[in-house]
């Protein structure tokens, strides 16, 4: 008797994988919403992205066009759904590809295409593995598949590499954590709170944190829905260094726990994996271009230095950028000082690397004491020689000292270059010393000129009892001279105008 066929029913409850999926990244620099997907805070896309079609390129307000089928799914044979150009031409103005900077966190989208184990599905949909993986930097040419599975992006986070068949581990996961079997946990590639909206076309997320080094690079997107049957996206991106400036990454918006798919257990996942504060920006403009003649040996400029800096307590923060060229045992130092060099307000160095060709970098200076309210101070750079000195320290640093350059910075905790003018009628907080100050000086004024009054009017009751009393004072001059104000001096008298200070 021949056995009957299991059904479809009874595969699904005890969990036997048997149907095909298909999905894709949509997005490989997406800073928008977790709940649905928003294309226009997308600002890298994968290979091709632009020969999708109107209908599938045309944005909806839920974000559904990325689900949109056209062919793009990809399973390898070959790692990359198209071949690498060295020229770029995968990418256009419209869809070009990803800048990251290094050590950022950026995150990718994509369409769950019904792959959810979710309240409006069931707790066995499978989602083996989704593991991001790059080439080295400045590929010429597409890896092959072991040599991507040799760079999971996570790498940069572990101690040790993650293994190229590991695919059970939070740690080596896109995203630093894997969905848990049998469970509707939101994990993986199962990250989609709005899942149950349209299981087709519902948006999904993970989050990573770029490769340290700049240069061109390529990714490869690797999800197995079932084991040893992956789909992949393949992509290339541009990593710049740290402080070359492309804004924040992540994503934004906080998944509605009392209402998605997985019962409350959605994470935004930059927020719970990656500690950024959900608050994504766009990316900032290219750098302009450093000329050569800026530079010859061991030299710098400042490229950014912030006008003012609201954050004034001690061991807050704020970053300096700068480019610069460097000899062998060269290190970057930045003192904020008063305008009298006297009193150190904060400090920050960091080591060059050896270059003849312009390397921009930044620094995050750190405040080692409170910074008075409306203050302006000094922020000196200095490249430093330490090859042959081990105990180079504040008082002795400039003996050692190559390029020097300094900035005036105000510090204002209403963030307003107004708050280091001063002198503003409305600004007690500014105007008190001088204040105090301008009618120390009118009182002095008016003790003296009353003194004179008082000198004078007693020369002149003098002279007339000299003249048998025919002068008389017309005025009672009994209150002290010292008790005078501006009120009492009369007619003449105004408070001195308070000068307004100016910025150098």
């Amino acid at each position: 008797m021949a056995r009957p066929m299991l059904s479809l029913a009874a595969a699904v409850v005890i969990g036997v994988p048997i149907t095909d999926a298909h999905s894709w990244v949509a997005c490989t620099d997406y800073r928008g919403d977790v709940n649905y997907y928003e294309e226009d805070k997308c600002f890298g896309y994968p290979r091709l992205w632009a020969n999708r079609g109107a209908n599938a390129l045309t944005a909806t307000s839920d974000g559904y066009h990325i689900g949109a089928d056209t062919g793009y799914n990809y399973m390898p044979g070959d790692p990359c759904q198209s071949d690498f150009d060295g020229s770029y031409g995968n990418y256009n103005d419209d869809y070009p590809r990803a800048t990251y900077e290094a050590g950022k966190v950026y995150c990718l989208a994509w369409p769950m295409k019904n792959h959810g184990a979710a309240t409006c599905t069931n707790a066995f949909i499978p989602d083996t593995s989704t593991r991001l993986f790059h080439s080295d930097a400045d590929a010429t040419a597409d890896p092959t598949q072991a040599e991507f599975k040799a760079n999971n992006v996570n790498n940069v986070l572990l101690e040790e590499d993650c293994d190229a068949d590991d695919i059970s581990s939070d740690e080596c996961q896109l995203g630093l954590e894997k969905h848990d079997s049998g469970s509707m946990d939101c994990k993986g590639f199962q990250r989609s709170p709005r899942f149950c909206d349209n299981t087709d076309r519902a948006l999904g997320t993970g989050c990573f944190q770029a490769p340290a080094t700049a240069g061109d690079y390529i990714f490869q997107w690797y999800w197995e829905f079932n084991a040893g049957s992956p789909y992949s996206t393949c992509y290339d991106a541009i990593v710049v260094a740290a402080g070359a400036g492309n804004g924040a990454g992540g994503t934004a918006g906080t998944p509605d726990e009392a209402d998605n798919a997985f019962g409350g257990s959605c994470t935004n996942n930059a927020i719970e994996q990656f500690d950024t504060d959900g608050t994504p920006t766009p990316p900032t403009p290219a750098p302009t271009e450093i000329s050569d003649d800026k530079f010859s040996g061991d030299s710098f400029v400042f490229t950014d230095v912030p006008e003012v800096v609201s954050d004034i307590k001690s061991g807050d923060t704020f970053n300096v950028e700068f480019a610069y060229t460097a000899g062998s045992g060269r290190t970057f130092e930045i003192e904020v000082k008063s305008e009298n060099y006297k009193t150190q307000y904060g400090f920050a160095e960091m080591d060059l690397t050896e270059t003849d060709d312009a390397i921009r970098d930044s620094l995050e200076v750190y405040l080692t004491a409170e910074v008075p309210d409306g203050s302006t101070l000094k922020v000196i750079g200095m490249i430093v020689d330490k090859n042959d000195f081990e105990d180079i320290d504040d008082a002795n640093a400039e003996d050692f000292c190559l390029a020097k350059l300094e900035e005036e910075v105000c510090f204002s905790e209403d963030n307003s270059m107004l708050g280091c003018l001063g002198d503003d009628d409305d600004d007690d907080s500014s105007s008190g010393s001088s204040s105090n100050d301008d009618m120390s000086s009118v009182y002095a004024t008016a003790m003296t000129e009353g003194v004179a009054i008082g000198l004078v009017g007693a020369g002149v009751i003098f002279l007339g009892l000299w003249y048998g009393g025919k002068l008389k004072p017309v005025t009672d001059r009994s209150s002290s001279a010292s008790s005078a104000s501006p009120n009492q001096i009369g007619k003449g008298w105004e408070v001195a105008k308070k000068k307004d200070k100016q910025m150098i």
